[in-house]
């Protein structure tokens, strides 16, 4: 197998569409590598053959795998018209139609050398000395020097409309993997020498490095397919040869684009994506809080209209986020009371099972996160028959014509938008990802990862003396609660741990304390409602021997989103 992986250094994509300019391309194409790879190797002072002939054999392989973010996971920069000076302004006058005439000229002098006789030498020298004069007049200054010259000023530069499409993935990561590639080590060697030297891929201001790479990955995102829907450039046997003409014909200066075939890419077969998965990885029903009417300056509730003052939304912070859950699932069970056994759990017969969870949904995670809450996602089990889908969706559609409201204890009410339905990895989606909100998106909290860290802390299954203390009774205590914690995995039908660790604070920035009495700065403790009892909560981070896909809910809470866990990038860790 041969994988090579490419680092966008700055977090960002920079390339256009083939047939769209104004749009950025996702996923990044392979020609583009081989391309950049041929640039590496051609811009040596003496390029070498060992190396030409690794691009050889590398363009004879089939289209590789590709492993990257997928559509749902990236950001699209809005693509705004920009007028930017020109690279060369000069105080000459245009001399480019000149310069055609130079180039006739040239050229005939060319065609009457080819067929030596005193008639043809007569007017090969008439024409070469036209190519002269014409070389001349080129680089003479016009009429207008003294204007033209002013024009080197940056204020003063002719600006021409440019659009700068990108893209932001999740995974700054991207992988092009042949599976059946069998290089030999100098070919593997030419080639990892060759990536050394490659600086940028697309646009001058995507900085990237490369490597080839023996790591575990994820499974591939886009595969080369017949049913693909989304056209890919890939290298191919003579590209190597078409991209030396090329170049040999506009020098790096004239107008050019990147000769490479077309190949359908698509998403690669369910069955194909051997990533483990809990009870609780069904479809989903996301529920967005409208924000609209908080999007006034505060103290400027004049600019208010009245619909937006009825409708004003308060802003629902991590700490809150089980009285929000269970005051948008009471609402769901007003709304429609014959499906509250699968909406609570609390079946006539006494017995457990999978039921709906109501998770929420933060702004959590990344540099700029506010950890406030965006929305609600309603979670159904993998295993949902038709009647309790059919009695969710009456319950999401009576509660909706209803208002779409849930109270939150003191008066305060919580207005949602539209539902929007997100169905499980595999299954077809119409959702416009880049309208989506990061936290809202399902992928943000099921992406799969070996390492997941809480943002809503685990109420343990038991109780552990001395939890979160110092000393080796603490120590026994930590251990005690990691048992618990891999006890829960195992409940939610996910792998067993490697390793777990519990803490009173979370591994993601800004997350309150897992308990205390500031509850500004900490989460209430969770009381479960059949036995009254409040159980000990606790931050933890949970690893896994392979990629696990989300949703990750742990503890005596997890169907109303307490042991919410979102899943952890490390460097060191390829998933």
């Amino acid at each position: 197998m041969l994988a090579i992986e490419v680092h966008l250094l700055a977090g960002r994509y920079g390339a256009t569409v083939y047939n769209a300019r104004s749009k950025a391309e996702w996923p990044p194409h392979p020609g583009r590598l081989f391309s950049a790879l041929v640039h590496a190797w051609a811009d040596a002072d003496d390029p070498d053959p060992a190396e030409r002939a690794a691009l050889a054999w590398l363009e004879e392989q089939p289209p590789p795998q590709i492993v990257c973010s997928g559509e749902e996971e990236i950001a699209r920069r809005s693509v705004v018209t920009v007028y930017v000076p020109g690279n060369d302004p000069s105080s000459l006058a245009s001399p480019a139609p000149r310069l055609r005439k130079a180039d006739a000229r040239h050229g005939a002098a060319q065609r009457q050398l080819a067929a030596p006789s005193p008639k043809n030498e007569r007017a090969a020298a008439k024409a070469l000395a036209e190519y002269r004069k014409a070389v001349v007049a080129a680089a003479a200054p016009s009429g207008s020097t003294p204007r033209a010259e002013l024009e080197v000023l940056p204020e003063l530069r002719n600006r021409q409309p440019r659009q700068f499409p990108v893209v932001r993935p999740d995974d700054p990561r991207i992988q092009f993997r042949w599976p059946d590639a069998a290089p030999d080590t100098e070919q593997r060697a030419r080639l990892d020498g060759l990536l050394a030297r490659v600086a940028r891929l697309g646009h001058s201001a995507t900085q990237v490095s490369c490597r080839i790479t023996t790591e575990p990955a994820l499974p591939p995102r886009f595969v080369p397919t017949p049913q693909g829907h989304t056209f890919v450039r890939v290298p191919r046997r003579g590209l190597l040869d078409r991209l030396e003409r090329e170049f040999a014909r506009h020098q790096g200066i004239r107008e050019r684009q990147m000769p490479a075939p077309l190949t359908e890419y698509g998403p690669p077969a369910p069955e194909d994506d051997p990533v483990p998965s809990g009870l609780l990885a069904g479809d989903w029903i996301v529920l967005q809080i409208d924000e609209a009417p908080r999007r006034h300056l505060p103290g400027r509730e004049d600019l208010m209209t009245e619909a937006d003052a009825e409708r004003r939304n308060p802003a629902v912070g991590l700490t809150r986020t089980l009285e929000l859950t269970r005051a948008v699932r009471d609402a769901l069970v007003a709304a429609h009371p014959a499906a509250e056994q699968f909406l609570t759990g609390r079946y006539t017969d006494g017995q457990a099972r999978p039921h709906l969870a109501v998770v929420p949904l933060a702004d959590v995670g990344h540099r700029w996160a506010t950890n406030v809450v965006r929305g609600v996602a309603l979670v159904l089990p993998l295993e949902t028959d038709a009647a309790d889908r059919a009695a969710v969706q009456a319950a999401v559609g009576a509660w909706w014509d209803s208002g779409g409201k849930a109270d939150l204890i003191g008066a305060r009410r919580v207005i949602f938008e539209e539902p929007i339905l997100v169905p499980h990895p595999g299954a077809a989606s119409s959702v416009f990802w880049s309208d989506v909100p990061y936290a809202l998106r399902r992928t943000t909290w099921c992406r799969p990862s070996r390492r997941w860290a809480s943002v809503t802390p685990v109420a343990l299954d038991g109780y552990v003396r001395g939890l979160h203390r110092s000393g080796q009774a603490g120590e026994a205590a930590d251990r005690r609660a990691a048992e618990l914690l891999t006890r829960s995995c195992r409940f939610a039908g996910l792998p067993e741990p490697i390793a777990v660790t519990v803490a009173p604070l979370s591994s993601v920035a800004g997350i309150p304390r897992a308990s205390g009495a500031d509850r500004r700065r900490a989460f209430p403790s969770f009381v479960a409602a059949t036995s009254g009892t409040a159980r000990q909560s606790t931050h933890a981070t949970v690893t896994f021997d392979r990629p696990v896909a989300g949703p990750v809910l742990l503890g005596a809470g997890r169907y109303l989103g307490r042991g919410l866990f979102m899943p952890v990038r490390d460097e060191r860790d390829p998933s």
